[in-house]
């Protein structure tokens, strides 16, 4: 009798969905004004992840479980990041149409924003150039000012196997268990 309650406990445990997160992906266009070590094939690319999808109509702060952004000459993850901002408005179909994402790093000073929520709306990327005598310098950096980027949603996939083929293969141990069962009673 244990032994088919420990089988119908467990089948309820791995009968339920793992959970994994949403990754939102963002390709930029190619910047436009350049200096420093950008180009004009650099761009902004990168992807964050949210435990649950953005619901639709949605404006404000989202929290990210990850993020990694590069511009081409550097990458800010949440491994480095600084400051993380990420501001998302989303349409009725979830689709994100208005975003502010503001990635910093501390060592050295570089951020990347992604923005289409104002007038001057665009990606730029950016390292600062620290003179050691005055403690200020030059942003050397990459931009593409009124091209908006596109972030595309890559839906979470549940690899846990659905419960009627725990079921069966549940039910199937249960028959074999009271078979040897009665055979060696």
């Amino acid at each position: 009798m244990r032994l088919q309650l420990s089988v119908a406990a467990a089948l309820c445990v791995f009968s339920l969905a793992a959970h994994a997160d949403t990754v939102y992906n963002y390709v930029g266009p190619d910047f436009q004004y350049f200096d420093g070590a950008y180009t004009a094939t650099d761009n902004v690319t990168g992807s964050f992840s949210v435990a649950n999808p953005i619901p639709p109509d949605y404006s404000g702060l989202v929290y990210t479980s990850a993020f990694s952004f590069n511009d081409g000459v550097q990458t800010i993850s949440n491994a480095n990041g600084h400051f993380i901002n990420f501001n998302i408005t989303t349409d009725a179909n979830g689709n994100i149409t208005y975003y502010g994402i503001r990635v910093t790093a501390a060592d050295p000073l570089t951020f990347i924003l992604l923005e289409n929520q104002n007038t001057a709306f665009g990606d730029y990327g950016a390292n600062f150039v620290y003179d050691e005598g005055t403690n200020n310098g030059p942003a050397l950096g990459g931009a593409s000012v009124f091209l908006p980027g596109e972030f595309t949603e890559v839906p979470a996939i549940n690899t846990t196997p659905e419960p009627s083929s725990f079921a069966l293969l549940g039910t199937g141990l249960l028959g074999v268990v009271s078979v040897l069962r009665k055979r060696f009673a």
